[in-house]
């Protein structure tokens, strides 16, 4: 309940303000915690009246929804069970984070990322993402600016490699990744279903991209 009276007083101090240097009429669109609403709507009322000028619409839906409207700045201001932090108050459109994460020294402290390799390579998965030899100042895709010079020589190693070697060196090397050194945390793993009917054949997955469909044919 303190965390809540915090957020409305902080809201009715700004409302204050704008009341006492203007006359005009304010409206002030708020939501969320539906618990405290009978105390926010007589709270509401009692500044209407020292004020007529103001007035709080306060959509009582839940704090999910005060979380929610605050974040996309459609609300003044919100109430919710708990208090929001960065992480769910500072986001970006797409563009704008990856910029950001290929900034070096720009301040986060995690962030959610999926990638789709230019051809079907563990080279464009492993070696661009993770190997530090080279990371940019700008325009990285080191994101998580991993820069371990053990790792670093395997990578160029394996690079260097053909064939079925290739792909058990580098199949190695990601089982290795990924017990720990590459601060990733993976959270999903896509997977498809495709169907067939009795007459298509030649199917090729390409792993990554799913089936190529120039390689079907119809069998006789």
């Amino acid at each position: 309940m303190t965390r809540r009276i915090h957020i409305v007083n902080a809201a009715l101090a700004a409302a204050l303000t704008v009341g006492v240097v203007s006359a005009q009429q304010v409206l002030i669109t708020a939501g969320g915690a539906t618990f405290p609403n009978p105390m926010y709507s007589k709270w509401f009322n009692e500044y209407h009246k020292k004020l007529p000028n103001v007035s709080i619409n306060y959509q009582s839906q839940g704090s999910g929804f005060g979380v929610q409207q605050v974040t996309a700045g459609t609300i003044d201001f919100g109430a919710s069970d708990m208090p929001m932090t960065d992480v769910q108050i500072k986001e970006f459109d797409r563009g704008v984070q990856f910029t950001k994460e290929g900034q070096k020294g720009e301040p986060f402290d995690i962030a959610d990322e999926g990638w789709i390799a230019d051809y079907y390579d563990a080279y464009d998965f492993i070696n661009i993402l993770l190997n530090g030899e080279t990371i940019p100042e700008t325009g990285g895709n080191n994101f998580s600016y991993f820069n371990d010079p053990t790792f670093n020589k395997r990578m160029d190693e394996a690079n260097q490699l053909t064939g079925s070697q290739r792909d058990q060196t580098y199949g190695q090397l990601a089982t290795d990744l990924a017990k720990g050194p590459a601060p990733w945390a993976s959270r999903s793993f896509g997977t498809n279903i495709d169907f067939f009917g009795p007459k298509i054949g030649c199917q090729v997955n390409q792993g990554s991209y799913g089936f190529a469909l120039n390689t079907f044919c119809i069998r006789s």
